[in-house]
């Protein structure tokens, strides 16, 4: 499923889950998308911005990146997101991503996703 994310743009979900418990918790929603852009931050007029830019190889080929989605529905346009990379701060494969997924997964059992204002 592609969606249009509100920070990041373009991003096709790879897979989500979705967990319930006790049929009175708010659910939680997880995903692993791909992308084809990178945050950065921009310093240029004296300000901690945040803002995304599509990364490119050194032959100009567009690189494949990688986040992790959150949200309390299933409304990932507006979710929660983390850019995944290596401890270099490289770009992840997917191997390495969907690892780092099936934990998230794991650990939704024991976090809480809310809303900041």
């Amino acid at each position: 499923m592609k969606i249009y994310h509100k920070n990041i743009g373009k991003l096709e979900i790879l897979i989500s889950f979705q967990r319930t418990e006790n049929g009175n918790d708010l659910p939680k929603h997880v995903a692993l998308a791909k992308g084809i852009t990178y945050p950065y931050t921009d310093y240029k007029y004296g300000q901690d911005i945040t803002t995304y830019k599509t990364s490119y190889n050194k032959t100009g080929n567009i690189v494949q990146t990688y986040y992790l989605l959150w949200s309390d529905n299933s409304d990932f346009a507006t979710s929660g997101s983390t850019y995944l990379q290596t401890l270099s701060g490289r770009k992840m494969s997917f191997k390495s991503a969907l690892k780092i997924f099936n934990q998230l997964v794991k650990a939704t059992e024991f976090v809480e996703f809310k809303k900041s204002i």
